[in-house]
């Protein structure tokens, strides 16, 4: 019985330092810089005059799809158009 212990006791020490031995590949380290033109704004224009001229069917559309990434762009965007959007300065501390 005390041999078959030992026998396992020393299998389960070894088997760590045998991995240890093992060489790690290295690999060199490539940096890139990705870099591409920002795509067009899809829910408003600014025109030269400066006025913003807002798509309100995108808008509506991608706010009621959970799934678009710009989902809460347009969630805020009706939050301001219907008035129920508040300043920070008016929330209660604490609260979120």
């Amino acid at each position: 019985m005390r041999t078959d212990t030992l026998i396992v006791i020393g299998m389960i020490i070894a088997s760590p330092a045998i991995a240890q031995d093992a060489p790690v590949p290295q690999r060199p380290v490539v940096t890139q810089k990705i870099t591409r033109a920002p795509e067009p704004n899809q829910f408003y224009e600014v025109d030269a005059t400066g006025a913003v001229w807002i798509d309100w069917r995108a808008v509506e559309t991608v706010a009621a799809s959970p799934q678009r990434s710009d989902n809460a762009t347009a969630v805020m965007m009706l939050a301001i158009r219907d008035g129920k959007a508040k300043s920070f300065s008016e929330r209660k501390p604490g609260s979120n």
